[in-house]
C-alpha cells in the first residue's frame, strides 16, 4: 500500500512539475552571522564546548537587569516585543521573529515593551567553567 502511495505521489509530483519525496527537503536561512548585534566579532571561549538552551520569558514591565555574556548567545524572539540598552546610546528593539548574535563582553538591560510576555529562544554557545551569564555588581 506504501509503494502504491509513493508511486502515486511521485506521478502527480513529476506531472505538476514538482519534487519527488525523495529530493532535499528545502531550508530557509534565519541567521548568518560573524558579528553579534552590536557589530563585535564572535570568538568561542577555549576548553571543552557546552552547549545549553532555554526559552526565557519575562512579562510585561519586567526587566533582566544590567548584564553581559562572556560566551556567543544566539537568539530567536519568539512573542512579544523587548527593547535593549546596551549603553553609550545604543538601544535596539526586537520583534517576534528577530534572530540575532547577543552582545558579548558588554553590559546591557533588556525590558519587556508593549503589554505582552515575551518568550525568547536563547542558546549559550560556551564552554565547561565559562560562565554564561555575568551580571553587574
Amino acid at each position: 500500500m506504501r509503494r502504491i502511495f509513493l508511486i502515486t505521489v511521485a506521478l502527480l509530483c513529476s506531472l505538476a512539475g514538482c519534487a519527488t519525496p525523495s529530493a532535499v527537503p528545502l531550508t530557509e536561512t534565519i541567521l548568518d552571522a560573524r558579528t553579534d548585534t552590536v557589530g563585535a566579532a564572535v570568538r568561542y571561549p577555549a576548553g571543552t564546548a557546552r552547549i545549553r538552551s532555554y526559552i526565557l520569558t519575562m512579562v510585561p514591565g519586567q526587566e533582566t537587569g544590567w548584564h553581559r555574556h562572556d560566551v556567543p548567545l544566539y537568539a530567536r524572539v519568539l512573542g512579544g516585543e523587548v527593547e535593549v540598552d546596551y549603553g553609550g546610546g545604543t538601544v535596539k528593539r526586537y520583534r517576534a521573529g528577530d534572530t540575532f548574535l547577543e552582545a558579548m563582553d558588554r553590559y546591557h538591560n533588556g525590558r519587556v515593551v508593549g503589554g505582552g510576555t515575551v518568550q525568547i529562544l536563547v542558546v549559550f554557545m560556551g564552554a565547561e567553567g565559562v560562565s554564561d551569564t555575568e551580571m553587574r555588581k
